[in-house]
């Protein structure tokens, strides 16, 4: 077959139907338009540097061991979340400004281990009571072991590179902070299917389904994302935008799957409440109550997840003729 501008993607070797509905998706429908879709922005981690090599104000990618971390307080109060990262070649100090009211909103998360029906007894209390009492006094008191358990699932690439900074914040507020029992964080793209990433941009990650395992109903989830893709990829089989990914679950079934596993779950927006009337905006916020990734929506959401506030309900309503809905959430 010869091939022309106009020659329909899907007759290009290795797409096929399914994968030329993909590439509609994105307004790629033709060989041409496959030649002119050049991407908005590129990052190259292919090309790795060694420690000993690197230049000021140049950005790179280096591949190291990180051996040793920490958190240094500054004179005007800010806190800088400190790494030592470590190659064949050298030692590296890298460093990120820790914004402090994302980890007051996340030290607040402290609630969630508190239980008003739970004792435990208070060793030190009851020797103490007892001595002055002359007779065993048992003095029980609310635990003081740690029980918080949070996932964070942050949504990376495309749509949500504007937002890069304001995630990393959160991101590296959660990381540095030392009030939870058990901590993790994954990474994903657009939606969540069948595999979480720890390095997406290197495909490094496990099965969904094996985090899933390791979660129940004490946990709370954080889910960070923009929401904004065809609704196609959260209602479909095969409707994830990756060209080469064929999911074989909807995105919106493991949402969904996430919900029930863990109730205690929201999901931060970093776009702002007025579009929030997209179609898959919609789908996703009746799966999880959704908040502005502000620092008042982040205090709002985590009021949510520490039980102090009711999640806002959301209510559609028919707006015009044409079937718009109207969302309050």
């Amino acid at each position: 077959m010869t091939l022309t501008h106009d020659t329909p993607v899907q007759f290009l070797r290795g797409v096929g139907p399914r994968r030329a509905e993909a590439f509609a998706r994105i307004g790629v429908r033709t060989v041409e338009d496959l030649l002119y879709h050049t991407p908005h922005r590129y990052v190259d981690a292919t090309s790795v540097t060694p420690i000993a090599k690197l230049v000021v104000g140049q950005e790179v990618t280096v591949v190291g061991r990180v051996v040793s971390t920490g958190v240094l307080p500054t004179r005007r109060r800010l806190r800088i979340f400190r790494a030592i990262l470590k190659d064949a070649s050298g030692v590296v100090e890298c460093a990120w400004q820790i914004f402090q009211r994302c980890g007051m909103a996340l030290r607040r998360l402290r609630r969630l281990g508190k239980d008003e029906h739970l004792e435990e007894l208070d060793l030190d209390a009851t020797i103490d009571t007892s001595a002055r009492n002359a007779e065993i006094d048992l003095v029980f008191g609310p635990p003081r072991k740690n029980r918080i358990k949070l996932l964070l699932l942050v949504d990376v690439g495309g749509s949500m590179d504007p937002h890069a900074d304001l995630s990393e914040r959160l991101f590296s507020a959660a990381h540095a902070a030392n009030h939870f029992h058990s901590f993790e964080s994954r990474f994903f793209h657009n939606c969540v299917y069948e595999t979480l990433f720890t390095d997406i941009y290197h495909f490094r990650g496990g099965p969904t389904e094996e985090v899933l395992k390791k979660l129940d109903r004490t946990w709370s989830v954080i889910l960070v994302g923009d929401a904004w893709m065809s609704p196609f990829e959260l209602t479909h089989r095969g409707g994830a935008i990756d060209l080469y990914h064929d999911n074989r679950e909807t995105g919106l079934a493991w949402l969904k799957r996430i919900r029930e596993r863990c109730p205690q779950s929201v999901w931060l927006n970093p776009e702002p409440r007025r579009v929030w009337r997209a179609p898959s905006i919609r789908l996703v916020r009746e799966v999880f109550p959704m908040y502005e990734l502000t620092l008042d929506g982040l205090d709002e959401a985590v009021d949510v997840l520490c039980g102090r506030r009711a999640p806002r309900t959301l209510s559609m309503t028919t707006t015009s003729a044409a079937g718009g809905v109207e969302l309050v959430n």
